[in-house]
């Protein structure tokens, strides 16, 4: 404000004055460069650069008369959020990656003169196209920024373009970032920037690239708003996010990303232009060509990677959350088998144990009762945060690997479970020890489990942190700190301490050091596959802390390697499953955060912690959101938690937020047609409703977890296509109707699982959707799998019943040559059967 004052009054520096603009000098040539597939001409009439295709196609241009290339000084604002000194147990603030606040960036003293000197073929690499130049905030010398801009062919498709500073006059050594601007379209849309969940088009936001939490405080409700002003990091922005990609595609067809790791921002609020803005002198961007939206995603994931395998079980039926000790696990899953619910597994992510830590507002803890029980002797209507160890809990599961063989069917003798090579991993020793020389914590049966139910896989939770807590009886954290593995100074003496929940502060396992994942590698391989665990879900590669004084183990910047550590932290996994042959076991794990290349390295994405709300900004809607964006962002399989996690049981009025039976029913039908069929019991159990709760909770669940089964064979070809071609199994419309306009303002309204099933679920509470049904020029119909009523694809809007149980649903017909589209069957005659079973139908 006080700047524009002062240039309005003539008071501002001379520099302010300047108009931007483009110089290019009298001996640069203007005819076009050619390089494989594209064309580069510095088009010294029209004062600007285009890149083109070979059939003349604009892939990227820049604007008129104005500088492409810029840069500028300041330093940006990540948010601050205390931290622990280890060293001193005193807290600070510490720059913590912008963990769930919104992101402020500081620009100041932008370059507004650029010069291009020349424009030539590189001397020593065939087919390298490079622009030479200059950037300046002003006339006079010495101000001046010297830049080479290469073009080089990745592929008939993908264009490098690499910035690189070659001189830097004393005067400008502070301009520490650089700025690319490109010609944009006013009505061009822009779909990509990894998962997000409450938009799908960016066109008129700036977008930033921070891998960070999703945040807690958004919807504005009562209860978001208690959560995010009494504890206020949790609030986050309508961009934040866990999973990030510095990646667009447009509806133009054409496609951008940076290789870059640093900080970024997407800069699309301006109709004609879009600005890209990297915290680095160097810069890496990538330009595709394709002729649709799915070409587009095919060339992108060359070089992002492409998903890694699922095994088959997860298709075999629900994978269920369940929380609160041994006793619980085993009559649930008794249950659960009783309403013949097919299970593909029981997700036990409490089993580490947790500490006490209320969410309640103050005054009100001691008013909170259990909502199933009777009992006020105690308050249970708490968070509890995670221990971050890895071994399990021995108050809540004292026997922990009878349970694991009682469920799995699994014999594991002492020798399989690795006690003793453990010790030797770890080289420390155990004060656990009983008389006879074995471990109480993991004495083992003399027989094999006798059962008649078919073997579940068991899965739990894990996280790159470690507790410094007495309860771990395997001493992680201290062998972890001696031997330098965690994130922190120099020195690696104090590591640093960071807070997944607030108050439990823990520290983290610093991933550049190969000695540190090798470490842990052995770790996961002895505590959970060869005590017979499936896999793991592992959460929080998103909070690396950005602190200047943190010096990681490869010499990179903490600030430029956030980013990155999602991707590392995804890639260890997959490591580890290629080391052990885990993979030939049909090990599983599935990440919550992720970034450029994290596609190629997991499984599949969790869209991560939703409120239990039907709320778009972080509820079930938000999950739709989250699931398309993502898959038009390279990530192929993603799936979200049934139920939301996010709960307030507050005693103030308005600020309570629980999940109710309906919603948890209809969360329940969403995720039939999603690649992962998981249900969590969210963050207060005991005030939710929970599918364990009563026989019509456990039949709907058996219900639509048969729904899921039904399509194991469809997603089985579809999962091919996501290896084969990069292309998602949830996918917004827009992939096939980029030009529609009713289907431009989609998000989470409807969808395709694959290309022949169309799905429009109830995410309200209400009895019925509008469902839309794009103009195709196919000749194409969609038969509802529940009633065999054909609707036609004319660009009509219609009003379709969805009773609980029935989920709209709709099969493409004809569907010859869609990929799954004769494997289809299972669904329509589980649907058939179904419908029969309410209301037979007439001959």
């Amino acid at each position: 404000m006080w700047a524009n004052a002062l240039k309005a009054v003539g008071l501002a520096p001379v520099e302010d004055y300047i108009p931007p603009r483009l110089s290019i000098g009298n001996r640069v040539l203007s005819n076009e460069f050619c390089t494989g597939h594209f064309k580069i001409q510095v088009d010294s009439e029209r004062l600007m650069v285009t890149v083109k295709n070979l059939k003349g196609g604009v892939i990227w241009q820049s604007i008129h008369n104005e500088p492409f290339l810029s840069s500028t000084i300041g330093t940006d604002d990540f948010g601050m959020v205390s931290t622990t000194d280890s060293s001193s147990d005193t807290t600070k603030p510490s720059t913590a990656a912008g963990v769930f606040t919104p992101v402020v960036e500081h620009d100041t003293s932008a370059t507004r003169l650029q010069t291009i000197t020349r424009i030539a073929y590189d001397e020593t690499e065939k087919g390298m196209v490079n622009i030479f130049g200059g950037l300046s905030p002003k006339l006079v010398l010495p101000t001046h920024m010297d830049y080479k801009l290469s073009f080089k062919e990745i592929s008939p498709k993908q264009l490098e373009l690499s910035v690189t500073v070659l001189n830097i006059d004393r005067p400008m050594e502070m301009y520490q970032r650089l700025l690319l601007t490109g010609l944009s379209r006013k009505e061009e849309s822009f779909y990509g920037f990894g998962e997000q969940f409450h938009t799908v088009d960016h066109k008129g936001q700036k977008v930033p690239i921070l891998v960070r939490g999703q945040g807690k405080g958004r919807t504005g409700s009562s209860a978001s708003t208690l959560w995010s002003s009494t504890f206020n990091i949790l609030a986050g922005d309508s961009l934040s996010s866990n999973c990030v990609a510095p990646f667009y595609m447009t509806s133009d067809n054409r496609g951008f990303y940076l290789t870059n790791s640093e900080y970024a921002s997407f800069d699309l609020q301006h109709p004609d232009r879009v600005v890209v803005r990297v915290n680095s002198k160097s810069l890496e961007v990538r330009f595709i060509d394709g002729a649709s939206l799915l070409d587009l995603l095919t060339e992108y994931t060359t070089y992002t990677g492409r998903a890694q395998s699922l095994p088959d079980w997860i298709s075999q039926g629900a994978i269920t959350e369940i929380q609160g000790g041994q006793e619980k696990v085993r009559q649930i899953v008794q249950r659960l088998a009783f309403y013949n619910v097919p299970l593909a597994a029981v997700c036990i992510s409490d089993w580490t144990g947790r500490q006490l830590l209320s969410t309640s507002p103050p005054n009100e803890q001691q008013q909170q009762q259990r909502r199933r029980s009777s009992s006020s002797s105690a308050n249970r209507s708490s968070v509890t945060p995670t221990l971050y160890t890895l071994d399990h809990d021995p108050q809540t599961y004292p026997d922990w690997l009878n349970l694991i063989q009682e469920l799995t069917h699994k014999k594991i003798s002492k020798g399989d479970a690795g006690e003793e090579s453990l010790a030797a991993t770890l080289a420390v020793t155990s004060d656990n020890d009983s008389d006879d020389g074995t471990s109480k914590q993991h004495q083992q049966p003399t027989t094999q489990p006798k059962s008649s139910s078919p073997p579940i896989r068991v899965l739990v939770s894990i996280s790159p942190f470690l507790s410094d807590t007495a309860a771990d009886s395997l001493n992680l954290y201290d062998h972890a700190k001696e031997a330098g593995y965690l994130v922190g100074p120099t020195d690696h003496q104090h590591p640093a301490r960071v807070a997944p929940q607030i108050g439990n502060n823990v520290a983290m396992l610093d991933l550049t050091n190969p000695d540190a994942r090798q470490w842990l590698k052995c770790i996961l391989k002895k505590q959970i596959f060869d005590k017979g665990v499936s896999g793991y879900i592992a959460d929080h590669g998103n909070i690396l802390p950005m602190d200047p004084s943190i010096k990681l183990f490869a010499g990179q910047d903490a600030a430029a390697y956030h980013n990155r550590y999602a991707e590392s932290w995804a890639g260890l996994h997959m490591e580890l499953f290629k080391e052990f042959d885990l993979d030939d076991n049909d090990a599983v794990c599935f990440v919550q955060s992720g970034f450029t290349r994290s596609p190629g390295k997991i499984q599949a994405l969790s869209t991560g912690d939703h409120t239990v709300t039907w709320s778009q900004q972080d509820g079930i809607k938000s999950a739709v959101t989250a699931m398309v964006t993502a898959g038009l962002s390279g990530f192929s399989v993603s799936h979200c938690d049934i139920g939301g996690y996010l709960t307030v049981a507050g005693g103030y009025p308005g600020t309570k937020m629980t999940r109710n039976r309906e919603l948890l029913f209809r969360w329940m039908e969403l995720a039939a047609f999603t690649p992962i069929f998981k249900t969590t019991e969210g963050l207060i159990p005991e005030v939710n409703a929970q599918f364990y709760d009563n026989e019509e909770s456990y039949s709907h669940l058996a219900h639509t977890a048969n729904l899921f089964v039904s399509l194991a064979p469809y997603r089985k070809q579809l999962f091919k296509e996501a290896q084969t071609k990069g292309w998602p199994l949830i996918r917004h419309l827009i992939l096939y109707y980029p030009q529609d306009d009713k289907v431009k303002q989609m998000t989470w309204q409807q969808f395709l699982l694959g290309s022949a099933l169309m799905v429009a679920p109830t995410l309200s509470p209400a009895s019925f959707v509008k469902v839309y049904f794009p103009k195709d020029s196919r000749n194409i119909t969609w038969r509802h799998i529940w009633t065999d009523k054909v609707y036609d694809s004319d660009g009509s809007y219609q009003a379709v019943d969805t009773p609980l149980g029935q989920p709209a649903a709709f099969v493409m017909e004809p569907r010859d040559g869609e990929t799954g589209g004769d494997c289809l069957g299972p669904l329509l005659k589980f649907a058939a059967l179904y419908s029969d079973s309410l209301a037979p139908r007439k001959t």
